[in-house]
């Protein structure tokens, strides 16, 4: 059966308060309708979250469930307005007005800073990075550690979000902002009612949050993270898998995705005692799991760089080697007349000279020098002429 599209609560050119120009829906939930809106006043963007209409229409039989679920839009606004931190979605105000059509039901919104970009779900593939180690290594360093950021400020606030899912991390450019806390507790504010309900998402709620969703603790939010981190290695979430039971990544074989699995395993733990207690230590092992990876990279990279420089060293040498080998071979075994010759020792008796000059010049017309062997050194030559100028 199709549903007809139901028709947004205001329309376009609507003014909120005296205050705001709503522009476009841009969301709608089952709390409520999102909608980008202009401020006359402080000429900006913002995202306005009204009641929806569904809300109103299904609490005219049960005014008592109206009002709690005004106050639980009401609770979202104080915790989130206790939040400040760039990666947490900023709140600017809160008020009421009259539902359209004069039907004198109040509604409640929200004003909210305005974020044009998509969710986490969009940094992540669909298919997951797989065994892509420098690709996952990547996305926590710029899109995970600053969500673990954001969520550490809210926790210092005393809130447990209770509903972390990527569609509830908006992405204002590379930055990530945690939205919706629709479903998020204070420690500081008393429930809203006693009744037994179960709220948040299946895949990414921890079993605790199932027993009893008023008590769980931030721990709750580490088991959800923890999926978030699953996910983007193997993939989206889909049917097949189990929820409310811990997840992993099987046997893989790189070592860096091996660490990985292990923190897995620990942040989507069943017992909540067994999880990262804080999201600082969940951030240390994370961390300490990509400084080994990169160091590892590191040594390994500079190991083959030495082993190629040390190959290119050896073959230098080796032709240096050669050189040399080969000059000297020349100048010994050319037969170069001016660089040794025995002196015409018969020539220079026959002109009346017993011994040879100590110097003469050779054929190639370079000046050469008497060599004499000493009488204690037996040599084949006495005596012979060399170069006076150094050959190299």
């Amino acid at each position: 059966m199709i549903q007809t599209p139901v028709k947004p609560l205001f329309s376009t050119g609507s003014v909120i308060d005296g205050k705001w120009i709503l522009m476009e829906r841009i969301g709608k939930g089952g709390m409520g309708e999102v909608y980008r809106a202009h401020q006359l006043n402080l000429k900006r963007d913002v995202a306005i979250k009204i009641i929806s209409r569904e809300l109103m229409d299904a609490f005219k039989e049960d005014p008592a469930e109206a009002q709690r679920a005004f106050k639980r839009l009401q609770r979202e606004v104080q915790t989130m307005a206790q939040v400040r931190h760039h990666n947490a979605l900023q709140i600017f105000d809160f008020g009421e007005i009259e539902a359209p059509g004069n039907e004198g039901r109040p509604m409640q919104y929200i004003v909210m800073e305005y974020v044009p970009g998509n969710t986490l779900r969009f940094t992540m593939s669909e298919e997951g990075f797989g065994d892509e180690a420098d690709l996952l290594r990547d996305w926590l360093r710029q899109c995970f550690f600053p969500v673990l950021d954001g969520m550490e400020a809210v926790h210092a606030k005393g809130i447990v979000h209770r509903d972390m899912k990527p569609e509830n991390v908006l992405m204002d450019g590379d930055s990530p902002k945690i939205a919706d806390f629709g479903l998020a507790r204070s420690v500081s504010m008393r429930a809203i009612s006693n009744s037994w309900d179960v709220k948040g998402t299946m895949h990414y709620m921890a079993p605790e949050q199932f027993i009893d969703f008023r008590k769980v603790g931030p721990t709750a939010d580490v088991y959800a993270l923890g999926k978030i981190i699953y996910e983007a290695v193997e993939g989206k979430i889909g049917q097949g898998l189990v929820p409310l039971k811990s997840v992993d990544l099987g046997n893989p074989d790189d070592p860096f995705l091996q660490e990985i699995d292990s923190i897995i395993r620990k942040a989507t733990a069943e017992s909540p005692a067994e999880r990262f207690q804080t999201i600082a230590a969940f951030r240390s092992a994370l961390k300490g799991a990509m400084a080994i990876s990169e160091r590892r990279d590191t040594e390994f990279t500079a190991a083959s760089g030495w082993r190629r420089g040390h190959r290119w060293i050896l073959a230098f040498a080796g032709l240096a080697l050669a050189s040399v080998l080969a000059m000297a071979a020349w100048h010994l075994w050319s037969g170069n007349p001016g660089s040794v010759q025995s002196p015409p020792t018969e020539s220079f008796r026959a002109s009346g000279l017993e011994d040879p000059p100590a110097e003469i010049r050779g054929t190639d017309g370079k000046q050469m020098v008497l060599i004499e062997a000493k009488p204690s050194e037996p040599s084949s030559a006495r005596a012979f002429y060399m170069d006076r100028e150094k050959v190299t």
